[in-house]
């Protein structure tokens, strides 16, 4: 019996995959889902660890990551009002950078 073996190609990412529909933005489903789960923001400049204002509120920048879809992606980390620490994701799929909804939400209170 004889048989041919490739490995995987390595994919650094510490996030869950985005979920699919994310990343097809041609047809009308795909496009009122993505706007009802993440907000496209194309002139936004992200820089790692510094802070930015998005909609008037404040997010510190991590490090830089490569997100399984290979799209270049930052944690936006935000201290509400209530003290709850949030974490965002966003990413630049090449034509405009799409903020997601919160990923943790830690209440330190």
């Amino acid at each position: 019996m004889l048989g041919c073996v490739s490995q995987p190609q390595s994919v650094k990412a510490n996030l869950p995959l985005v979920n699919p529909s994310f990343a097809n933005h041609n047809d009308a489903s795909s496009s009122s889902l993505l706007k009802s789960k993440a907000k496209a923001i194309p002139e936004l400049r992200v820089v790692p660890n510094q802070t930015i204002i998005i909609e008037g509120e404040e997010y510190t920048v991590s490090a830089g990551y490569t997100s399984a879809l290979g799209n270049e992606c930052y944690r936006l980390h935000r201290t509400g009002n209530s003290g709850a620490i949030e974490v965002r994701p966003v990413c630049n799929n090449k034509t405009f950078w799409l903020l997601y909804p919160t990923l943790v939400s830690n209440n330190t209170l």
